[in-house]
């Protein structure tokens, strides 16, 4: 969907929903603005992306079900539960390691940012 197209369809439904606000607004807007795009799919919906994986609250919490079904306490538990996670989410892994790396380097704020953006694209390729 174009920008300009997203930017007119949020001033639209900000103009629809003026006296809501919080939690409220939030459901309304994004209810608003779907509805205005119906052949697409903006948002995650049911624990799954707009591309289809399982969005990261959908993922942890699988891996937990699964960790707790086991019976691992401590850092067994700790372990698995990144192993499931990295598994589910290897994208989001990536980017948590070139975070990890980036904050090692020192960086912040907008350095930060390019520096983990730069990496996983890096780690795609």
């Amino acid at each position: 969907v174009p920008r300009a197209e997203r930017a007119k369809a949020r001033q639209d439904c900000v103009a629809e929903h003026v006296a809501l606000s919080g939690d409220d607004l939030r459901v309304a807007m994004r209810d608003c603005i779907q509805a205005k795009f119906p052949g697409v799919q903006l948002y995650a919906r049911d624990g799954v992306t707009r591309d289809g994986k399982p969005t990261a609250v959908a993922a942890r919490a699988a891996c937990k079900a699964d960790v707790d079904a086991r019976g691992l306490t401590g850092s067994m538990r700790t372990a698995a539960l990144v192993a499931c996670f990295n598994e589910k989410r290897p994208d989001l892994a990536q980017r948590a390691e070139c975070r990890k790396d980036a904050r090692g380097k020192g960086l912040d704020g907008d350095e930060l940012r390019k520096a983990v953006d730069s990496c996983a694209r890096e780690a795609r390729s």
